[in-house]
């Protein structure tokens, strides 16, 4: 083998002169160079195609191995936020007015008389709320608001104080929190057609967010509902203020009164008429009647 073994000479210009250059020379000239692709070569022995490429070896297994690093880094980190996610934010399905249950960060628990001062003792409650103490709640329509034209600050205990204590109530918390953020009090009894739904929320200070009733009775206003005509309505128009539409036409048989955080509210009136068709009526922020629907005809207008 060493006899057959020759230097490769060759002619190199180098600061004028000229020198030989071995194997070895061409060797490290090609390691410091990028080695140029190599064709695969068939092993006449395994008939398996090669990769003469040694200088690339190393490089590949490291660069395998970092993104192979990586993807394991990946893997570990979706395990955790997948397992943290359902840690922190259990889910379940609760009933608007259900048991006590958990979903995504918040808790929700039944109000019961022998621990709420909120909720009427079981076999106690009476419904005995009235038309005026339900209207009341909800800012500019009491004759006895006392000022109260837009605030909207009540707590629960405020309400108990108006319509009496709940037969029925739910309260929603944070995760980790103390106090309640939501506090919803329902009023009904078995049997009876009058209901009455309050929501109130307290994420900065307690106000009435929700209000719905229906079916009640007044003390002084006349309730029509069920024999109203259209005709009843005839001078009932636009910018009618709310004092005038129930002295006019009577109480209706069903309010809903929503408020956003801000001063906006949503005030609508159902009246009930002898043909089973209903007016509504929407309410501005002045207390006056921004829209009405239903008197057109017998084909526009709708049931609640």
């Amino acid at each position: 083998m060493d006899d057959q073994r020759t230097d490769i000479k060759a002619a190199s210009s180098h600061q004028g002169g000229s020198r030989l250059i071995s194997e070895a020379d061409l060797a490290s000239i090609g390691g410091s160079r990028h080695s140029e692709p190599r064709q695969p070569v068939l092993d006449s022995q395994s008939d398996r195609a090669k990769t003469y490429s040694p200088s690339s070896n190393s490089g590949g297994s490291s660069l395998a191995a970092f993104f192979g690093l990586l993807a394991m880094l990946g893997l570990f980190a979706y395990l955790a936020s997948g397992g943290i996610h359902s840690e922190e934010h259990p889910s379940s399905t609760t009933s608007e007015y259900g048991s006590t249950g958990r979903s995504y960060g918040t808790r929700k628990e039944t109000l019961k008389s022998g621990t709420s001062t909120l909720i009427a003792p079981e076999g106690e409650f009476q419904f005995q709320v009235t038309y005026e103490k339900a209207i009341s709640l909800i800012p500019g329509l009491s004759e006895e608001d006392q000022g109260r034209t837009s605030s909207t600050y009540l707590s629960p205990q405020d309400v108990v104080a108006v319509l009496g204590k709940a037969s029925s109530g739910e309260e929603t918390y944070q995760e980790g929190s103390v106090g309640p953020f939501m506090t919803s009090l329902d009023y009904e009894a078995e049997g009876s057609p009058s209901s009455v739904s309050v929501l109130l929320s307290n994420m900065i200070s307690s106000r009435l967010s929700s209000l719905n009733f229906e079916n009640l009775n007044s003390e002084r206003l006349a309730n029509k509902n069920g024999s109203l005509n259209r005709e009843d309505f005839a001078n009932i128009k636009i910018g009618i203020s709310y004092a005038d539409l129930v002295n006019t036409v009577g109480i209706p048989s069903r309010v809903s009164w929503s408020s956003m955080m801000s001063s906006e509210s949503f005030l609508i009136f159902y009246y009930k008429l002898s043909d089973s068709h209903s007016v509504i009526i929407h309410f501005g922020s002045n207390r006056t009647i921004s829209e009405m629907t239903g008197l057109e005809d017998s084909a526009t207008t709708t049931s609640p």
